[in-house]
């Protein structure tokens, strides 16, 4: 089975559009494959968006050795598409998803069961990070223990194997429905039904002048019930790991009622979110969202290295976020443009999602921190200029 290597290139353009519109992924994450012959499949490249690919950009990878040929390096990914289809005769279409519901589930550690639904069992893969070889090893192992055409990787995302491109869709949907459905029994205790509207980000979400690069306010549901605990928010996605490091810093819930200076003393933020916060902007300002006053800080983004996070307790932690979450309000969220400022919305959305998990009282898992460290690292010296 394979799909003609004159089709392939039209499909996986046409599902990275989809991925984008239906906030599968954010930003350029997440990855797409078809199977064009039997030793060889297409894959999107490392690091492109997904509005400029063009068929030429697509890197075709040999199943046996994963060489390639093409223009473009192939998605960091490409071992675990590797092993999707070395599992599966059946599968010729594969897609890597960000998706909110089915990630916040994955971080439990745990397989999924959806009674009556043909999907289920659901295997989640063992932790690693992104594009290494202990990651396509974790999915094999996974996939051997079922024959779920679906695989959650724990803090990660999922890997769907469709028998074509509508199958690897439908799948992703379906799972994504039942993992809404599970999600929301399980956050029962932090009452949901406060923050179970619509949950669209944009209608909560608002630019914020500033001198240089955007600053977003967002009163996201999610985010806002989470801000409202005024703790900081333990990192347990990737991709928010990615953008932000280990932790996103709170402000205690009565900042705001005695004054915050003494609090932002504490917190390591980058340069924009401090001068926004202290002076530059009053709280009055951040309270309407109003888009008339400015930062005037054109400060580059710090990079958050291992050398400024030392020892393993993160509470201890000094935290370098571009996040920053405001009780009673959600979170502002600094990007060099708006672009950037989204994405970070989103993937805070979702890890917040997560920490309400965790206020339910169940233990979601974090990677170990020199891990998370690691993965901040890659992201801003590979990642962080690409949309």
């Amino acid at each position: 089975m394979s799909i003609d290597k004159k089709t392939a290139p039209e499909l996986i353009l046409r599902a990275g559009r989809e991925l984008k519109r239906t906030g599968l992924i954010a930003r350029t994450w997440g990855n797409i494959s078809a199977r064009i012959s039997d030793t060889s499949f297409l894959i999107t490249p490392s690091g492109r968006s997904y509005e400029s690919l063009t068929p030429e950009d697509l890197v075709e990878v040999r199943l046996d050795d994963l060489s390639h040929k093409g223009n473009l390096k192939p998605s960091s990914e490409m071992k675990v598409h590797a092993v999707c289809y070395r599992n599966r005769p059946d599968t010729d279409f594969v897609i890597h998803t960000h998706q909110d519901y089915a990630t916040d589930l994955s971080t439990l550690g745990a397989d999924l069961s959806f009674p009556g639904q043909a999907l289920s069992p659901v295997p989640t893969a063992d932790y690693a990070i992104f594009g290494s070889d202990a990651l396509a090893e974790n999915v094999d192992r996974a996939l051997k223990r079922t024959d779920c055409r679906v695989v959650l990787m724990r803090n990660h995302g999922t890997v769907c194997l469709g028998k074509d491109y509508e199958d690897a869709f439908r799948l992703a949907r379906q799972l994504e429905d039942e993992c809404k459905k599970e999600y929301l029994k399980k956050i029962s205790p932090v009452r949901p039904e406060e923050i179970c509207g619509n949950l669209e980000l944009g209608k909560f979400t608002e630019e914020l002048s500033a001198a240089s690069g955007c600053f977003l306010l967002t009163r996201a549901p999610y985010i806002s019930k989470y801000a409202g605990f005024g703790e900081d928010l333990t990192v347990y996605v990737d991709d928010l790991g990615m953008m932000v490091g280990p932790v996103v810093p709170c402000l205690p819930k009565d900042a705001f009622e005695r004054g915050f200076q003494k609090d932002l003393e504490k917190k390591v933020l980058p340069d924009p979110i401090r001068a926004f916060l202290t002076g530059k902007a009053s709280v009055e300002v951040l309270s309407a969202g109003s888009s008339k006053k400015s930062s005037k800080s054109g400060e580059n983004l710090q990079d958050n290295t291992s050398e400024n996070l030392q020892g393993s307790d993160i509470s201890a932690l000094p935290v370098i976020s571009n996040a920053l979450l405001l009780p009673g309000m959600g979170a502002v969220c600094y990007g060099r443009d708006r672009s950037e400022a989204e994405a970070m919305v989103m993937v805070l959305d979702k890890g917040c999602q997560v920490g309400l998990l965790e206020q339910a009282g169940f233990q979601p898992q974090a990677a170990d921190l020199a891990t998370r460290i690691e993965e901040h690292e890659i992201y801003v010296s590979k990642y962080a200029g690409l949309k």
